[in-house]
């Protein structure tokens, strides 16, 4: 088996004469929030995925599921693998872009395609913390391939609780013996503590990569692969929020192998980044090799966040800009379809959400927010007096599109284009995820 590493969680796993490609993402995602790192020239990425038998996409995120990268490379007339679910949203969209088939696949079932046998591992909860969430987003997976003796596990950015890597560890212990190699996330791939104001971000920074540190050396004492390399969190900010690179909690890879070091578990640690092809072996041998297939054009994360300070997101460059009276209906509208969506559900905020909107949001300095804010809505919640309140500050075309449904709340929040305000600081999983019932039903 080969795999070869390109950004993100874009993937190309090659067995005998199968070759699949794993969520190709180029270039902007999240509206705009996030940029694809390293970088790489659009026409050799092309020209390198060119042989593709299959595209697996793990879930429907911008940085997964990249429609234009898969039409301008050819890769939308290839038959495509995703999970069978109940929401049939990513289906959807891949259906429009004419693919040869679409593969459908069953949890914990094993499917062979070509010369290589995948197994789909389904979203098991909304949050790794395993912090409950009425809502119950239903969208992430993971992927189990194995050919030639060998195995291996990409976790994408699958939320993933001790209990259920205990559930995937037996299923790979009792079909194909211990595992290869374990591709697994660390960090948070999530707005905080980068988008948080009122906190020491650097202090929740590093807490979170202590945590990550932990988690990690955890999760490898059940899957014990002989090798593990991190993914699925390589990224950067552009655009005007480019300063909230320096908080985003992600740990570096000397961090995460000392931890590997340390646990004194047999798993080698190791960097696999860049489009350099790595050969495996049933044996847990490996060979990287020394010069990459795709070259990057930036392989400098600081140059790159540079190169793209002036960057435009998506409601900056295609602006929604209603009048007050039509903003207001727009939400009364979206507030009547989440009202119906949360009583049908039988579930409430915990938190009241106060929205406040702004022409152009900007922080200073002391990334304190700057300007008044030109108005304010609100959802209400019975605890609010209990639990507190979460402003959510974000600028008023992205609000409008966001209500319009031209823009998605799940990734706008969680990409860097809101800043919020918790009080008190503690996370409800419910309440974010209630806002993707937050539309008004027109475009």
């Amino acid at each position: 088996m080969k795999i070869t590493h390109l950004s993100n969680t874009f993937f190309f796993v090659e067995a005998g004469r199968t070759k699949i490609c794993c969520d190709p993402w180029v270039g902007s995602g999240h509206h705009g929030g996030l940029h694809s790192f390293p970088e790489y020239r659009r026409t050799d990425l092309i020209d390198f995925v060119g042989p593709t038998d299959a595209v697996y996409i793990s879930h429907i995120h911008s940085d997964h599921l990249d429609p234009r990268f898969l039409n301008d490379s050819g890769l939308a007339r290839k038959e495509f693998i995703i999970r069978k679910f109940a929401d049939r949203a990513l289906f959807n969209r891949l259906a429009a872009l004419g693919p040869a088939r679409i593969i459908e696949l069953e949890d914990f079932a094993a499917y062979k395609y070509g010369d290589i046998e995948l197994t789909m591992i389904p979203q098991f909860q909304s949050n790794s913390s395993g912090l409950p969430d009425d809502v119950r987003y239903d969208m992430d997976t993971s992927m189990i391939f194995h050919a030639d003796g060998i195995t291996f596990f990409n976790q994408v950015d699958n939320p993933i609780n001790l209990p259920n890597y205990r559930r995937i560890g037996a299923y790979i212990e009792d079909r194909y013996g211990r595992l290869t190699v374990a591709c697994l996330m660390s960090g948070a791939a999530s707005e905080y503590p980068e988008c948080f104001l009122g906190i020491d971000r650097r202090a929740e920074q590093n807490r979170i990569i202590e945590s990550s540190r932990r988690d990690l050396t955890a999760r490898l004492e059940i899957l014990r692969p002989k090798i593990y390399f991190p993914a699925g969190g390589f990224f950067f900010v552009p655009g005007k929020f480019w300063p909230l690179n320096e908080y985003i909690g992600q740990p570096s890879f000397d961090v995460l192998k000392s931890a590997v070091d340390a646990s004194g578990l047999d798993v080698k640690a190791i960097w696999h980044y860049g489009a350099r092809p790595m050969t495996l072996t049933k044996d847990g041998g490996f060979r990287i090799d020394d010069a990459p297939v795709v070259s990057p054009t930036s392989d400098s994360i600081r140059q790159s966040i540079e190169n793209h300070r002036d960057d435009l997101y998506e409601h900056q460059a295609e602006p929604e800009n209603p009048t007050d009276e039509a903003l207001g209906r727009l939400f009364e509208r979206a507030k009547t379809n989440w009202t119906a969506r949360m009583s049908k559900a039988n579930i409430g905020l915990t938190q009241e959400i106060r929205f406040l909107l702004y022409q152009d949001l900007r922080f200073d300095d002391d990334f304190k927010v700057s300007g008044s804010p030109l108005g304010e809505y609100r959802l209400p919640s019975k605890r609010s007096a209990e639990k507190g309140i979460l402003t959510i500050h974000m600028d008023r075309s992205a609000f409008a599109r966001c209500l319009m449904r031209k823009s998605n709340w799940n990734q706008v929040l969680s990409a860097p284009l809101c800043l919020f305000d918790r009080r008190p600081n503690v996370y409800y999983p419910t309440d974010k995820s209630s806002l993707n019932f937050l539309v008004s039903g027109e475009r």
